[in-house]
């Protein structure tokens, strides 16, 4: 009969005993910081979003407009601009590119074209913006936004009829606070938030000294919270391949010289209450 005693897994080599070791303790997630948060977001495609925001906005406006063709007429924009889009980038690429940023171009068209504007217009702008986006380039850069430039030209051919009107973003006040929220995370996702609060900065402060003298809170509060202005800033002005300059430093200059220009131009027309 074996009387040996059986070996004791907890023994060592040495005939003593080893305590058992203790087990790991799980190790605590790190917490996320602001800046890893900002990083991931930078990370991620804006288009998408976008094309969605826009969308909503177009909806939305449209039915407090009563006007449901407005959506028929932002479908056909943006179809006109897709598919021109795609002929235009097969013939200098020699592939097909998904046409996502036209998708965006042409719903920033629908909501700020006029909803009194002619079917001649409403097919003219995206024809010009995608014209312009294709063939007015400086080292595969836009030199203008290719929605504005389209607004512009229709407007200087097609003066006192009231081409742009802004309707989308200026149908009340939760058309306000939708294009608030998205824009702030609009212009942290492309990084872009310098450009805007150099716009928004300096065109709000001007524009209190200048029509508020007597009061300059209530004057920078009634000019920057405006769907229109909020709109133009966190998405037209922003517009990545226009904007795409380095160091930010000139996309900050960028931003304060257009706040310059359109103080420029729209404070004859800007009253306050």
């Amino acid at each position: 009969m074996d009387v040996s005693p059986r070996s004791d897994p907890t023994a060592s080599s040495a005939g003593t005993i080893s305590p058992s070791a203790p087990a790991a303790l799980p190790t605590p997630a790190p917490q996320q910081q602001p800046a890893d948060f900002l990083a991931r977001l930078g990370k991620l495609s804006s288009k998408p979003p976008m094309v969605a925001y826009l969308c909503v906005l177009l909806v939305l406006g449209a039915g407090m407009q009563r006007s449901p063709s407005l959506i028929f007429r932002g479908l056909i924009i943006v179809l006109l601009y897709s598919a021109l889009d795609l002929i235009i980038g097969y013939w200098r690429e020699k592939q097909w590119i998904l046409p996502s940023s036209a998708w965006v171009s042409a719903l920033i068209l629908s909501l700020v074209l006029t909803p009194a504007a002619s079917w001649g217009v409403t097919i003219a702008a995206p024809i010009l913006a995608s014209l312009s986006k294709h063939f007015i380039r400086v080292r595969r850069k836009h030199v203008f936004n290719p929605a504005a430039f389209a607004l512009v030209l229709i407007g200087f051919a097609f003066p006192g009829q009231g081409i742009v009107s802004w309707w989308g973003a200026a149908w009340g006040q939760l058309a306000t606070l939708i294009i608030t929220i998205s824009g702030l995370v609009t212009i942290f996702r492309v990084k872009r938030w310098k450009t805007t609060a150099a716009f928004v900065i300096l065109y709000g402060i001007s524009g209190a000294l200048l029509l508020a003298r007597s009061d300059i809170g209530t004057g920078f509060k009634v000019l920057l919270w405006d769907g229109t202005l909020l709109f133009f800033s966190t998405v037209m002005l922003i517009e990545p391949i226009t904007t795409a300059y380095s160091p930010a430093l000139i996309r900050t200059v960028f931003g304060a010289g257009v706040a310059l220009l359109t103080l420029l131009f729209s404070a004859p027309r800007i009253t306050l209450p």
